[in-house]
């Protein structure tokens, strides 16, 4: 006679408990491995993987018990260690004071200036401590795959050689990521990071020693034949063709002649972004492109229309766009008219810049019209993302080019006000099984509550953006 197999949690696959902890946050992680003994191992690994360094004056006392618990071994952690986030190494610094001030000097550089305090004993003990334990805890992490770096000129000048030695013997780092605060006075200490794969520097215009970090990148780019994710963020809002904002050129300058970059995403903002025979044999691998705040200048720069103009020439044919709405023309339309094969298209304006109503309109209606189709059997991912009430929100006219999207995961909308009569919502009824009953109603905010899981409302946006996020039928 057959008999039921019991139910069990805990008969689940290791794996499975493995992929819940990746979806809960640290603190749940926690709770649940303090249920039992098998997942405490099951998720230990999980909960231990990630260690955040951040000495200021707010927080001596648990980063000088958290350093000497790994300096002295009296933890089992520093093997599970595989992402180190280095945030902050000034015991005197108070995260919560006026911010530093900025002094022009007269060379033309400039300096921060924060406020100081006489070193208080506990202040004095504390560098101590740091002096002491962090030479003694970083070689112990050697499983690391990935290093965020918070740079900052408060820091104990002493601790960047320190983190950069080790940095340099991590033999399985990968991702790097540096993030450039309050300046950084001295030059770079070091000068690339090879055999890396993924790449982050932000805040580049913060530091007063821009050419070092420009040389950085371009050394490391040219000793990661592995690179395949770069991502970017100079700082510099505006430019002439004398600025020193970075460019595409810096970057892969010092490949050697018979190889190209294997890149294939890659994220620029703030950047002069010039595509010619340079250039664009580095971005054939290319799958992703992210252009924000791009600089158009005679040198070094070109315009979005030229960006896509040599896409398209090339034949490079992106899976993953992301714009600011206003940077979309005529140049993109043509691009992604073609060919077919887009997967993802987030086109935003979080930074609620301006544009002329005129050219919305008639760019706008171009990629409902021509633009999307090609793309109706791969596309993914659809974000749009309008500040004001335009004809980038969704109505009766291109509700019909968003329908043909069979393929769809995510849907982000922002809806006309004026159309709020009609159901266009309808529109995703064939691909999102648990709304088959929206068809039934108005897609206004209040009838849409009704399907919490599914359907998420913004207020902020034009009437209400909606977001779909469900697996197909």
């Amino acid at each position: 006679m057959f008999k039921p197999i019991p139910s069990n949690i805990l008969s689940l696959a290791t794996e499975t408990f493995h992929d819940i902890g990746t979806k809960l946050d640290h603190k749940d992680v926690q709770s649940l491995r303090a249920t039992c003994k098998r997942l405490d191992d099951t998720l230990k690994p999980l909960a231990l993987s990630r260690l955040i360094l951040n000495m200021n004056r707010a927080n001596l006392d648990f980063t000088i018990e958290q350093l000497a618990a790994y300096a002295t071994n009296t933890t089992s952690a520093a093997p599970y260690v595989r992402t180190l986030d280095l945030r902050c190494f000034a015991p005197s610094r108070d995260p919560n004071s006026t911010q530093a001030a900025i002094i022009t000097n007269g060379d033309g550089t400039w300096s921060y200036v924060f406020p100081t305090r006489e070193p208080c004993p506990e202040i004095i003990m504390a560098e101590k401590r740091l002096h002491e334990y962090l030479p003694i805890l970083l070689p112990q992490l050697t499983n690391v795959r990935r290093v965020r770096w918070t740079l900052s000129a408060p820091d104990l000048q002493w601790t960047y050689s320190l983190i950069v030695d080790y940095i340099l013997n991590l033999p399985h780092l990968e991702d790097f990521s540096a993030l450039f605060i309050h300046g950084l006075l001295n030059s770079l200490p070091f000068t690339m990071i090879p055999r890396l794969r993924r790449l982050t520097v932000s805040g580049i215009y913060m530091a007063n020693c821009k050419k070092s970090i420009i040389q950085f990148l371009t050394d490391t780019v040219a000793n990661s034949p592995e690179l395949r994710e770069v991502e970017l963020h100079s700082g510099f809002y505006s430019a002439d063709d004398d600025s020193d904002a970075p460019t595409l050129h810096q970057l892969f300058e010092n490949i050697p002649q018979d190889r190209t970059s294997n890149i294939q995403r890659l994220s620029l903002t703030c950047w002069r972004t010039l595509l010619d025979p340079q250039t664009i044999p580095h971005l054939h691998h290319l799958k992703s492109l992210q252009i924000d705040h791009n600089l158009h200048t005679v040198n070094f720069g070109s315009s979005m229309l030229d960006i896509w103009s040599s896409l398209r020439r090339e034949r490079i044919h992106l899976e993953e766009i992301r714009l600011n709405l206003v940077d979309v023309e005529n140049g993109l339309i043509d691009y992604l008219a073609s060919y077919s094969g887009l997967k993802q298209l987030l086109l935003t304006n979080f930074e609620c810049r301006w544009s002329d109503p005129k050219d919305v309109k008639q760019i706008a209606k171009q990629f409902f019209a021509i633009a999307l189709y090609p793309h109706v059997e791969s596309l993914e991912i659809l974000k749009l993302y309008p500040y004001t009430e335009n004809d980038w929100c969704v109505d009766s006219n291109n509700a019909p080019a968003i329908l043909q999207c069979k393929w769809l995961k995510e849907l982000h909308i922002a809806i006309r006000s004026r159309s709020q009569t009609k159901p266009v919502i309808s529109v995703r009824v064939c691909l999102y099984s648990s709304a088959s009953q929206i068809s039934k109603d108005s897609y206004d905010s209040n009838s849409l509550r009704k399907y919490p899981k599914d359907w998420c409302i913004w207020n902020d946006y034009p009437s209400a953006a909606l977001m779909a996020r469900q697996t197909m039928i």
